[in-house]
């Protein structure tokens, strides 16, 4: 529990020198779940050791490291994958959010394999898929989420991320002035929809899309991934493989025409056109500095020369 005036990271801190006696610096959320039973939801965050002494306190009766092995052995199903979502989280960026009734997870079970990222969802009860099971609680996610905060789903991973930096936003910009003036009639630039496919059950907010006017006039930021022209996205330096693998394989499914990946770490910008099922079939590589051709309806050549590296 948080007290009044006290931020969330404090919080943690808190809680944890309080109960273990161990003074821990936060890392990150890994996990948020919601016990449908009670309506109580959990924010598990993982963090690491700065000091302190194990000791025991009148909210715990034991305080234990423990090996994941020896967590699956040891603790309830669903405290537990709390941890273990926590601790494969370097192999497998993102956070996870589950759904319990207390004493049993409902969706998925984390094992020594990873989440199919890059295939199609699996299917739960009825045929229906982990996101259709959890739609209301992202939902519910995405209108509390503080000002600034992203949140997109890709497989059983809710990813959220925080305000784009100086560079990522400059780079956007960049590349959208050279766009406006080659857009269709009818089509204008977007940075905050998010691109919606009933058919495959994702959504994406692509740093830059151009969209019909008449979609861009509807209420809300939801939009139809067949009216998309084109996904436009910035490589964050935390989380590359998002933009690398979860959306490359996400677009081609939606069937976005085209994909441009600017890579700040790499200084390389990619683009993919001809979306088949889950993968595009042409690719096109350059770097900053150069020049790269963009099919039509847009049908020009996007300087590079003006994109801005991240720093060391």
């Amino acid at each position: 529990m948080l007290e009044l005036t006290e931020s969330i990271e404090d919080g943690v801190r808190r809680e944890v020198y309080e109960e273990t006696g161990i003074k821990v610096a936060v890392d990150r959320l890994t996990g948020v779940y919601k016990n449908i039973n009670r309506g109580v939801v959990a924010l598990v965050f993982r963090c690491h050791p700065k000091g302190g002494t194990e000791q025991l306190s009148a909210e715990s009766t034991a305080v234990a490291w423990l090996t994941p092995a020896e967590v699956s052995d040891r603790m309830a199903e669903v405290y537990a994958v709390r941890l273990l979502d926590a601790l494969r989280d370097d192999a497998a960026p993102g956070i996870r959010i589950r759904t319990h009734d207390g004493r049993r997870v409902l969706g998925w079970w984390p094992s020594d394999a990873q989440p199919p990222m890059m295939s199609e969802e699996p299917s739960g009860e009825d045929g229906m898929t982990f996101y259709e099971q959890h739609r209301d609680f992202v939902e519910e996610l995405e209108r509390i989420a503080p000002e600034g905060v992203r949140i997109e789903w890709s497989g059983d991973t809710l990813i959220m991320q925080a305000s784009p930096s100086n560079i990522h936003q400059l780079n956007v910009a960049q590349v959208r002035r050279q766009f406006e003036r080659h857009a269709p009639d009818g089509y204008l630039p977007s940075e905050r929809s998010e691109i919606v496919s009933p058919d495959v059950s994702k959504g994406r907010e692509p740093d830059l899309t151009y969209l019909p006017v008449d979609v861009l006039s509807q209420p809300g930021n939801k939009a139809p991934a067949a009216e998309a022209l084109i996904a436009v996205e910035i490589v964050s330096p935390s989380n590359p493989g998002n933009d690398w693998m979860d959306k490359l394989h996400d677009y081609a499914v939606m069937r976005i025409p085209l994909y441009l990946i600017v890579d700040p770490r790499q200084q390389t910008v990619t683009l993919f056109s001809e979306p088949n099922h889950d993968r595009y079939h042409t690719r096109s590589d350059r770097k900053f500095g150069d020049a790269i051709g963009i099919p039509e309806p847009f049908g020009f050549s996007l300087s590079l020369a003006d994109l801005v590296p991240y720093g060391d």
